[in-house]
């Protein structure tokens, strides 16, 4: 409980740093209900530390199970219309989610290519892209909420609906739902008219609570706000992932919030003095997780840390795994500073890390993407950070063969194509950056384009003064189609340098 009456004056329930304090008399509910369940993923984690092989796996899955317990979803058979590929398509979520996590496979899983209609913040229907899908365990009980027009829902009891209250949208729990709520609903379930259809609402006729045997549960998480997606006849239904920043916080308060992000800092702030005071070196640090070095500490050591961390924050830590080595992403403007969740390395047990790197990022085109995991395959072959150093001229190779064959113009189409998902309506764009100038060209030639859908490109000429000629649709590509080999190369050298970088830094730190 957050800024309660009976703890105002204690001096030790106030938060460090920010004019807030947190009640010492009694424990809020969401602890209260998450506790045990933080309490058996962090046994699983441990289990899984312990194991190898199939019973390795088992409990990685079960831990990934708690992980999204707080995520919210639907009925396997719930009808999703999605556009993939260029074409729409209305098919149960289960088909939809389970293309990207099969058979026991559970959690979330990054997906690209595929987007379900949704509403801007005006309300206005368009294409939202999906981020993300979601497979959990299916809870044992469901809500089933009937409409007055046929259709029918079937949720998670903490799934939100959007519901109008007071002629303005209000999210609401499927088990708090009542006869009579209003539910926003699309005027066409047709998908080839989805897109120009206007929205309007449905009333609620019955909400009732029943057993479910079905093991599993799906949702997506989507790219931008609002979170809602059309489901079940042209229901509108809301994006369920579990969040935690402000604005959709399961606790949603920002007074809960701020007492949270400053908790945070404090821990990890007393995590950094523990490991320092026995000999430790911090190397970099995100909101959960701090990398940390002592030269000759063996991995008991790093349990003994944890231990030593776990009594001075009471909160549960576990070492993740001891590297062979780890490379940090610098700053360009700031080079001995790195970027937050950009890294790479190896575990002792060969297991790879990477995060934040170009073939990660959805709008890189392949040639990139394709080079950079070269070049990641041969540097994880090193045992050691001095092996890494001494693959990198044979990186810096792989990099000009990338360079050779743009001069040489080897390079196919399909190798260059950049994806990138349209902030705009194509007629609001004022500037002549690629990605407007593709869709301008596919909106001439009549596709309708929306605010949220992806369109493919091929950068022509980036410097050229006329628009018109900076970029190709790559839909719309002529016979004799051309690319911009310099923008191109620069792209190669810039996702080398993401990897070379690091070491350059350490060399001129020595």
């Amino acid at each position: 409980t957050v800024n309660c009456a009976c703890c105002r004056d204690d001096p030790a329930a106030r938060v460090p740093g920010i004019p807030h304090h947190l009640c010492r008399r009694r424990q809020g509910l969401i602890p209260r209900v998450l506790g045990r369940v933080l309490d058996r993923r962090a046994y699983y984690k441990r289990r899984r530390a312990e194991t190898s092989g199939a019973e390795h796996h088992l409990y990685d899955m079960r831990q990934t199970a708690l992980k999204w317990i707080g995520v919210v979803c639907l009925d396997g058979g719930t009808l999703v219309p999605h556009r993939q590929g260029g074409r729409w398509r209305i098919a149960p979520i289960r088909e939809i989610v389970e293309a990207h996590l099969p058979g026991e496979s559970m959690g979330v899983k990054p997906v690209e290519d595929l987007s379900v209609a949704g509403i801007d913040p005006a309300l206005r229907t368009c294409l939202k892209p999906v981020n993300q899908v979601v497979k959990t365990p299916a809870p044992a009980r469901m809500i089933r909420v009937r409409l007055m027009r046929g259709q029918e829902l079937l949720m998670t009891p903490n799934h939100l609906n959007p519901i109008l209250d007071n002629e303005r949208l209000q999210l609401k729990r499927a088990d708090q739902l009542r006869v009579g709520d209003r539910i926003p609903l699309l005027a066409s379930w047709e998908s080839r008219r989805l897109l120009e259809s206007s929205l309007g609402f449905t009333r609620v006729t019955a909400v009732d609570e029943i057993p479910y045997a079905e093991r599993f549960v799906y949702c997506v998480e989507l790219a931008g706000e609002p979170a809602a997606f059309v489901a079940a006849g042209g229901v509108l239904t809301h994006n369920s992932f579990g969040y935690q920043g402000y604005k959709n916080a399961r606790f949603g308060q920002i007074e809960a919030h701020e007492c949270t992000t400053a908790l945070g800092r404090e821990m990890l702030l007393r995590a950094k003095d523990v490991a320092e005071s026995q000999g430790y070196t911090m190397l970099h640090a995100l909101v959960d997780s701090v990398w940390l070095q002592r030269p000759g500490a063996t991995r008991a050591d790093y349990e003994a840390l944890a231990r030593g961390i776990v009594d001075a924050t009471g909160l549960p830590i576990a070492v993740e795994g001891v590297y062979r080595w780890i490379a940090f992403v610098p700053s360009r403007t700031h080079p001995l500073v790195g970027v937050p969740n950009r890294y790479f390395g190896v575990f002792e047990d060969g297991t790879e890390k990477v995060r934040g790197l170009e073939l990660r990022r959805g709008d890189a085109p392949p040639i990139v993407a394709a080079m950079q995991r070269r070049m990641l395959d041969l540097i994880f072959q090193a045992a050691t950070l001095d092996e890494a150093r001494a693959r990198l001229p044979a990186v810096a190779e792989l990099l000009e063969e990338q360079c050779v064959r743009l001069r040489q113009h080897e390079v196919r189409a399909e190798e260059l194509v950049i994806r990138t998902v349209l902030s705009q309506d194509p007629r609001e764009y004022e500037r002549g950056i690629p990605q407007a100038v593709a869709a301008h060209q596919l909106v001439q030639a009549g596709v309708a384009l929306h605010p949220g859908e992806a369109i493919d490109y091929i950068i022509t000429n980036a410097a050229a003064k006329i628009p018109g000629e900076r970029a190709v649709a790559y839909a719309r590509l002529p016979s004799d189609w051309f690319y911009d080999a310099d923008r191109y190369r620069e792209m190669l050298r810039r996702a080398a340098d993401t990897l070379l970088a690091p070491f350059r830094v350490v060399d001129r730190r020595r």
